[in-house]
């Protein structure tokens, strides 16, 4: 048992480490994965680039979320991305995620 009490906070600590790395710390209270963050991000950038040439360049963007999202009152979660177009410098930018009545995250309005 004692060894069992010494060994569970080193288990917890993993375990929140794994949660932390792999999908991303706003899934703990109940945001969006990372995942769900590149993919609404690359989408609302393709939608709105003013012609084809950017469309594509958004689809083949580096999306990089960046810490925790911010739970805003009307249940969307404004999360900081970091994206790189082809060679352009680093843009930081905020995306606005709301999770659908059919459970999928999409843009806020």
């Amino acid at each position: 048992m004692k060894t069992f009490l010494k060994l569970f906070p080193l288990v917890v600590v993993a375990a929140l480490a794994a949660i932390w790395f792999t999908v991303g710390p706003s899934v703990l209270y109940g945001g969006p994965k990372k995942s769900d963050i590149i993919a609404v991000t690359r989408t609302v950038m393709a939608a709105t680039a003013p012609d084809a040439a950017l469309a594509e360049a958004a689809k083949a963007a580096t999306v990089t979320p960046g810490g925790l999202c911010s739970k805003n009152n009307d249940g969307s979660f404004a999360c900081m991305v970091d994206v790189q177009i082809a060679g352009a410098p680093v843009q930081s930018l905020v995306a606005v995620l709301k999770k659908g009545a059919d459970g999928v995250w999409t843009a806020a309005d």
